[in-house]
């Protein structure tokens, strides 16, 4: 923004870049030949978990769990919660209590929140008993986070870590990973141990 009078407004926003980026920009920015105006810095905005129901024929849940902030430690675990819930969601309630066709744990991005996303959809359970088993599910793993071994969670993290060096080969996609997602700066927190794990496992799920 530039604020002399006599010269243009110029308005720009950087979304994304590594620190190489940011340090040769501001090299060229110390050259401009005039006044440069920062937007004041606004607080980041609470996601509140979200829920979503739906009855008729067939009976539908969404929950959603954003995590309140953009640290890379509780980004990265986020994913590894993605990745230890998944497996043990499926073979609860899909495998043990046959609840229906749709049932999904994983990481999901949504706008500028990231967090963890649980899909439930059946014909014999109420939205309100798929809420129930739910929030079950949750309590459980609450307790069951403390005894992952450690082997389960260092070959958790190395495929994660896998999965982020690769990049999508579709242009669209490609250039959301690099804008949005600043993988690097995730990547960079790995690893993270059980206690930490734990921590953002309460800092998630403590405003439901």
């Amino acid at each position: 923004n530039v604020s002399t009078a006599t010269a243009p407004h110029w308005h720009a926003t950087l979304v994304g870049g590594d620190g190489e980026l940011k340090r040769r920009l501001s090299h060229l920015l110390y050259d401009f030949p005039y006044a440069i105006t920062a937007e004041p810095q606004t607080p980041p905005r609470l996601h509140p978990p979200v829920t979503l129901t739906e009855s008729g024929a067939e009976h539908a849940l969404l929950q959603f769990y954003p995590l309140q902030n953009d640290e890379a430690e509780g980004r990265w675990a986020l994913r590894v919660l993605a990745r230890l819930y998944a497996p043990r969601y499926f073979q609860r309630l899909r495998v043990e209590r046959n609840v229906g066709y749709v049932v999904q744990c994983a990481f999901h991005r949504c706008t500028h929140a990231e967090g963890l996303l649980f899909a439930l959809q059946s014909p014999t359970f109420t939205a309100e008993q798929l809420r129930q088993l739910n929030d079950e599910f949750l309590l459980q793993m609450h307790h069951e986070l403390t005894h992952v071994s450690v082997g389960e969670l260092e070959q958790t993290q190395q495929a994660l870590q896998q999965n982020l060096q690769g990049l999508s080969a579709e242009p669209l996609q490609r250039a959301r990973e690099i804008a949005l997602e600043n993988r690097a700066a995730i990547a960079a927190a790995a690893p993270i141990t059980l206690t930490q794990l734990r921590y953002w496992q309460q800092r998630l799920f403590s405003s439901d």
